[in-house]
């Protein structure tokens, strides 16, 4: 969990809390919308607009996150997590070690239950979640893949 303080009198109320799934990527279409621009539909992510007006419900089932090597994560390539209900799962590519944790029992995430025989089915669910994820996510992408190629307007700070 990490928390997130949004200021912006008279568009949002003060001292509302949001304890749904939400993603640092969702700050980007947030932004946005909260400008008046449609977020592009390459973006995977989602405004956050509609908890702060309270227009609509904007709960997921699910969120992923993913890390590549670099100097805070040197000991893997790339790391992907998903957290799904109670259930918190970190895939490390091309390894047979991960974590997984069940928040509801450890929410201080000090007891992994990857290895254990009880949770076999939770660890292959997830990891099926995390792999039509990658699908979903490559396909979705390609548009930003294009913009970039392309030099977008969207993604030139000038223009």
């Amino acid at each position: 969990r990490v928390p997130a303080i949004i200021h912006w009198p008279g568009r949002i109320a003060a001292s509302q809390q949001v304890d749904d799934l939400v993603a640092l990527f969702d700050f980007g279409p947030t932004i946005l919308d909260l400008a008046g621009i449609t977020p592009p539909d390459w973006m995977e992510a989602q405004s956050l607009r509609p908890f702060f007006e309270k227009s609509s419900d904007p709960s997921r089932e699910r969120v992923f996150a993913e890390h590549a090597n670099d100097l805070i994560l040197e000991e893997t390539e790339f790391v992907t997590m998903i957290r799904e209900g109670r259930w918190k799962l970190v895939h490390y590519l091309g390894e047979d070690r991960g974590q997984l944790f069940d928040l509801e029992d450890d929410p201080q995430e000090v007891r992994n239950r990857w290895s254990d025989p009880g949770c076999t089915a939770v660890r292959a669910g997830l990891i099926e979640q995390i792999f039509h994820w990658r699908l979903r996510s490559s396909k979705k992408t390609q548009g930003f893949r294009r913009a970039i190629a392309a030099g977008h307007s969207m993604l030139d700070p000038g223009g």
